[in-house]
């Protein structure tokens, strides 16, 4: 029996964190960039706030932002832990129908930008 532990979706945002926290072009990517991107999973309660600040996803919380600068993403679970692994290109779930996202258009291209500079997808 395999018992390889399964990434939670929270586990793979604090990975996402370090990644974007730990990459000099996603940090000077998201310079003067400030909105709590909202992340709820269709399938269940589950919601994650990731706030960024200060050129950095300066946390993650359970439950949505009372900012007034959010981006809104909306997928199953499991494809929004496909999609913060690295292993479904965000852009082709979007276009599948898999996967909604609610922000102005200046947004939807940082989110663009910082998938490539992460995975080069």
């Amino acid at each position: 029996m395999d018992t390889a532990m399964v990434d939670t979706l929270e586990d793979v945002l604090q990975k996402f964190k370090s990644l974007v926290n730990g990459n000099v072009r996603a940090r000077a990517l998201i310079k003067s960039w400030n909105p709590d991107i909202v992340l709820q999973a269709l399938d269940g309660a589950k919601a994650f706030s990731l706030t960024i600040r200060n050129e950095a996803v300066e946390k993650i919380e359970p439950g949505p932002s009372e900012s007034s600068h959010q981006i809104g993403i909306r997928a199953s679970e499991a494809m929004l832990i496909s999609i913060f692994s690295g292993d479904v290109n965000p852009s082709t779930a979007f276009i599948d129908g898999e996967l909604e996202v609610y922000g102005s258009d200046i947004d939807r291209l940082k989110l663009d930008a910082l998938t490539l500079v992460i995975w080069g997808v």
